[in-house]
């Protein structure tokens, strides 16, 4: 169950399981200070929408707890501070950052309502997530547009055995080594992450007579922390679903070349689609509908039209 709550005097969401020591401190300080409805709310669960005050029990173990009937489901949220294999992996990158004479720092808020892990100043500011508790896809998605909107395109790290649901849906790069963060922070150049990499191949069975192969490829987490900022490592867009990548720039004329113009860029979008990713399906018939489409778009699904062997068609239609 999600333990994120949004903490309205910061103006930011927050993972109550997993806070930094001062924002813990700030939070548990509440304790008994915080008034019942209609007061304006401190803490609201993002769950449910419902507001929430600091109970502290008999062990001493703080939670954040619903009022009377805004709990139905019986969902809990403990308080507690950062992991060290999160604050250590969040100092790894910070460190990374800043010897190859960038400006970082930890918990920076954005000021659209996110904070980020690790905010890194450069051609390009990044925002990298160290993201070790359980997260929804919806809200990884929504987290990470807020960031992108308030200038900040994310790097969303991962050291799960497993992927987590949201993997693939944010610009995602995995640790390829989960252990050892508990016990030290690792040297500089020590830890690895996977991102892809792109490849033409000959494909004659599509209109440009190419197609592009992706795989994965290991990039030291340091060199990640200065090659986002300097624009040579970013998002790119897979497929039609939503899909996004880290590749090296030269992945997006790649697939534009493969595709189409303009295939590759990313934009975040809070949509979360369930169906399997549909790689390069840019290019299908509209079902049904071939008489009815206009000029530019068509009329049922409002998506634009390509003309196709002299057929109009789309680059994916809903209908």
């Amino acid at each position: 169950m999600s333990t994120r709550a949004f903490y309205h005097p910061l103006n930011i969401e927050i993972d109550l399981a997993d806070l930094p020591r001062e924002t813990y401190n700030e939070i548990v300080s509440l304790h008994g200070q915080i008034d019942p409805p209609p007061a304006p709310p401190v803490l609201t669960c993002l769950i449910n929408g419902e507001p929430m005050y600091v109970y502290r029990r008999e062990s001493g173990r703080y939670f954040a707890r619903h009022y009377p009937h805004g709990n139905p489901d019986g969902h809990s949220h403990p308080i507690a501070t950062m992991s060290d294999e999160h604050r250590r992996q969040a100092e790894y990158s910070r460190r990374a950052a800043a010897q190859h004479g960038l400006d970082a720092t930890l918990e920076h808020s954005t000021g659209n309502g996110t904070r980020l892990d690790v905010a890194v100043f450069g051609d390009i500011n990044t925002g990298f997530e160290i993201q070790r508790s359980q997260l929804s896809r919806a809200q990884a998605k929504t987290r990470a547009a807020k960031s992108f909107a308030a200038g900040w395109p994310t790097a969303w790290i991962t050291d799960r055995e497993r992927d987590p649901d949201w993997a693939g849906h944010v610009p995602t790069a995995r640790l390829t080594v989960r252990g050892g963060w508990s016990e030290a922070l690792p040297p500089p150049n020590t830890a690895n992450v996977i991102i892809s990499k792109f490849t033409h191949e000959r494909d004659r069975d599509t209109k440009s007579g190419w197609t592009y192969k992706r795989e994965p490829t290991a990039v030291l987490l340091d060199d990640l922390a200065y090659l986002m900022p300097a624009g040579e490592i970013i998002p790119v867009a897979v497929g039609t679903k939503g899909i996004v990548v880290l590749a090296h720039k030269g992945s997006r004329e790649v697939i534009d070349s493969c595709t189409y113009l303009g295939a590759s860029p990313w934009r975040p979008s809070i949509a979360t689609p369930r169906e399997k990713e549909a790689v390069q399906t840019f290019s299908r018939f509209c079902r049904g509908h071939k008489q009815s489409h206009q000029d530019i778009t068509c009329r049922f699904c409002k998506l634009p039209i390509n003309p196709v062997f002299g057929i109009t068609a789309h680059y994916d239609c809903a209908s």
